[in-house]
């Protein structure tokens, strides 16, 4: 059972930090523990050491009785900053002084000292619930107050210290910040990250904001670049802006876009801007036909490595009858809908039927590349679509499938979303069979011919075999054909149908892109692929390596019997010679032995290594633009509609 706590305000909170300075408790505060001034008689009465019939001539004595029990201030201090005695102090730069305080004059400390004592104040995760209550405006000197990891939903200014400078709010769950902007205290900063705010248009005004230096916005929902910009230029002071981890900025003009549009920007996502990059930028945000709401993302597979050789390629008399055998290899994943306005389908899907042997019937065909397939893997499965690489048969080294595509999508939201999940990754192996004659065909004349007499179906098997029997003899060496080209030319003319092809999917892997969101514009990793299924494939490379074995083994066998026979006739026929036969065979036995010994070595040396795993090479890059000329190059041509006419 979990244990549960309840829900507190602000004041609640701040008390409770307040309490764990023991600022009453030893070794602060009053107490038997602490030493009275000798020069102050009221300090010896309030302890109870001095009376008031007694003469300062008695007060040493009295002390000397006393002092095994008593400590001076130095001791106490020294005693509060050690274990067990030592407290956290990291929630308020007041904490430790007020501490200190506590032990050299304890007198101090009344309620109206402390409130007024704190100037920064830090309450994170201490599972302040809803709205900030009006007990903070008891602490009227606070400057700083950090409120992160919370569960506040609401902010009103009417509630915080009209004298604060600094507002940290990170980590809640606020969705409306229009309370806040109501006559808010004359903040310098103001962090709001990782919430749930989705505008900031009509609300934000420079009126309200004139001391504004700094601004976190960063994480929240944030998608509309245009408009968002055009509220923070109207901040008179703003120099330090922080916007990545909104969906905003994945769009290729984020960051030219806004150090264009707020000129008097010095940082902007912690990193300074340069005067280079104003250089490069200056003009953009003045370019109508440039939008500013449509990402572009380059997604790149470069090879497959560690697939097993296919059985067909590594005993080739397995693959000599038909049907023939092939398999091939390629990778499939989802990515969100393209933008309307760009297509990613640029060949139609093969319809060919298909027999899924997986646990996964979402991925239940095989797709060639560039075309799209939409699943519902869950709830926001209308935003996805799968896509898949080219399929490529087996290669030694490695499968170079060299895929790269550019996905365009103004669905900022589910992109970042779909950024924070991470992209996966499937291999997949495609087992195709070729059969000489229709199946289709065969079982519609079959179905054709079954009312007809009996003596029709022999006429059609007659009919059957001379083909076969052609083929046959096109295969043999040239004994009835001079020209070896012309058996050559029938070979190739053979026409071939394909049976339903069956999948197997021998690994997935997932790439975190979270990097991307933090400022990176790639991510480049070799991945391992992991928890595939393949079946029948490997039972039949054992069986087909047991059968091997046992040939060779009674190969030996039968060398051995027939060695031994012919042993015993020269020990019959000639015992002198048989004497030295046998010193001969003990020597070859050694040898044998030994050599069957080294094969044994070599055996299991090569069973010890273990196969290369499956790997991947992808490579995922954020397109952003570099210059204002670099955006008008890509987009002014193609006469792509405004932003402002858009909205």
């Amino acid at each position: 059972m979990t244990e549960s706590f309840p829900p507190f305000n602000v004041t609640a909170a701040f008390h409770s930090q307040l309490n764990t300075l023991c600022i009453r408790e030893f070794p602060c505060g009053y107490g038997s523990w602490r030493a009275p001034n000798v020069s102050s008689n009221i300090s010896l009465k309030s302890t109870g050491i001095l009376k008031g019939t007694r003469s300062s001539a008695t007060v040493p004595a009295i002390l000397a009785e006393n002092s095994a029990q008593l400590e001076t201030v130095e001791s106490l201090q020294e005693l509060a900053v050690k274990s067990p005695y030592g407290v956290d102090c990291t929630w308020s730069s007041e904490a430790e002084s007020l501490r200190e305080i506590a032990v050299k004059t304890p007198d101090k400390l009344t309620e109206a000292f402390i409130l007024k004592f704190f100037k920064s104040l830090r309450i994170v995760d201490k599972k302040v619930v809803t709205e900030i209550d009006d007990g903070l405006l008891q602490l009227r000197n606070l400057k700083q107050l950090t409120l992160s990891a919370n569960l506040i939903r609401n902010i009103d200014s009417k509630r915080l210290p009209k004298g604060l400078e600094e507002l940290e709010l990170a980590a809640n769950q606020i969705s409306d910040i229009s309370p806040l902007c109501v006559s808010p205290p004359p903040l310098i900063h103001l962090g709001i990250s990782y919430n749930l705010i989705s505008s900031i248009t009509g609300r934000m005004k420079a009126n309200s904001w004139p001391q504004l230096l700094s601004l976190d916005l960063s994480f929240n929902n944030l998608a509309d670049l245009y408009n968002t910009i055009n509220v923070l230029k109207t901040l008179p002071k703003l120099k330090n802006l922080v916007l990545q981890g909104n969906p905003l900025a994945l769009v290729p003009g984020y960051r030219g876009y806004t150090i264009d549009s707020i000129r008097q920007l010095t940082i902007l996502d912690d990193i300074r801007i340069s005067a280079d990059e104003k250089h490069f930028f200056k003009g953009l945000s003045k370019l109508k036909d440039v939008p500013v709401d449509d990402a572009q993302i380059l997604v790149s597979i470069k090879n497959i490595r560690g697939v097993k050789i296919p059985p067909e390629i590594e005993d080739p008399e397995i693959n000599t009858d038909y049907p023939k055998t092939e398999h091939k290899y390629h990778v499939e994943f989802q990515f969100l809908k393209s933008a309307p306005t760009t297509g990613l389908c640029e060949s139609p899907a093969l319809s060919v039927p298909t027999i899924s042997i997986t646990a996964d019937d979402a991925q239940s065909e095989v797709q060639e590349e560039g075309t799209v397939e939409e699943n519902e893997p869950n709830e926001n499965s209308g935003l996805f679509q799968s896509v898949a690489t080219r399929s490529l048969p087996w290669n030694e080294d490695c499968i170079d499938l060299d895929y790269s595509k550019k996905f365009h999508t103004r669905l900022l939201i589910p992109l970042r979303d779909f950024i924070k999940d991470g992209i996966t990754f499937t291999v997949v192996k495609t087992k195709h069979m070729y059969v000489v004659e229709d199946p289709n065909a065969t079982a519609q004349s079959e179905e054709t011919k079954l009312p007809a007499s009996a003596k029709s179906r022999p006429g059609s098997k007659m009919q059957k075999v001379p083909s076969k029997e052609k083929r046959k003899e096109s295969a043999k060496p040239k004994e009835k054909a001079k020209d070896g080209k012309g058996k050559k030319n029938k070979q190739e003319d053979i026409e071939l149908f394909e049976l339903p092809r069956t999948r197997y999917i021998l690994g997935s892997c997932q790439v975190p892109l979270n990097s991307l969101l933090e400022g990176e514009l790639e991510v480049e990793t070799e991945s391992v692929c992991e928890g595939g299924e393949e079946t029948g494939d490997s039972d039949r490379k054992d069986a087909g390596s047991g059968s091997k074995s046992d040939v060779s083994d009674k190969k030996r066998q039968s060398k051995d019997s027939t060695d031994k026979p012919s042993k015993g006739n020269q020990r019959a026929g000639t015992p002198g010679k048989a004497k030295g036969g046998q010193g001969r065979s003990s020597k070859d036995d050694k040898k044998t032995k030994e050599k069957d010994k080294q094969e044994e070595n070599v055996e299991g040396e090569e069973e010890s290594t273990s196969p290369p795993p499956l790997t991947i090479q992808v490579q995922i890059k954020l397109h952003y633009w570099k210059s204002a000329r670099e955006a008008a190059q890509e987009f002014l041509p193609q006469g792509i509609p405004s932003h402002t006419e858009q909205n």
